[in-house]
């Protein structure tokens, strides 16, 4: 049986200063780059929405910006949680802070849950087998994710 652990951390700190803490975490748990998810907010996506990325730019995401400048490192997985974008005339920010709105909040609620409970589901299996974490884990929460159809809206 393997030693697996499973962190969750949530910054205290500004949405542009999240990367500073995780150099300093990923040395004290032993957790390298490439198993790191970020849960992190999507204006492009409709409420609800949720994808796994294995990789890739920061798509004008400051939190994630101070990740890749802390890590040095793109190679950090994301799990994009979909906000939608706001109505005319609203602003980004406040759309994004504030509460959405009632349907939209348990499209978001329900989505999150489900990926939270299939990597739980996955890493206890994952504890109970001979595996790492390496190999087909990611791959296959990913794909199970990211198969979910759009919520209607």
């Amino acid at each position: 049986r393997k030693d697996h652990r499973l962190v969750l951390v949530q910054p205290l700190t500004y949405v542009n200063r999240t990367g500073e803490v995780l150099p300093a975490l990923l040395k004290r748990f032993n957790v390298s780059v490439e198993n790191l998810l970020v849960v992190v907010d999507q204006l492009d996506l409709a409420p609800g929405m949720v994808r796994v990325k294995p990789r890739g730019g920061h798509a004008g995401h400051n939190g994630l910006k101070s990740i890749e400048e802390n890590l040095k490192s793109q190679n950090y997985r994301r799990l994009w949680v979909g906000v939608g974008r706001p109505r005319s005339g609203a602003e980004q920010i406040a759309h994004v802070l504030g509460r959405p709105e009632p349907d939209d909040f348990v499209r978001i609620q329900s989505e999150i849950t489900r990926a939270s409970e299939l990597l739980w589901s996955m890493f206890l299996k994952l504890e109970k087998s001979e595996t790492s974490i390496q190999g087909d884990f990611w791959e296959n929460f990913q794909n199970e994710v990211n198969q979910r159809p759009t919520p209607r809206p």
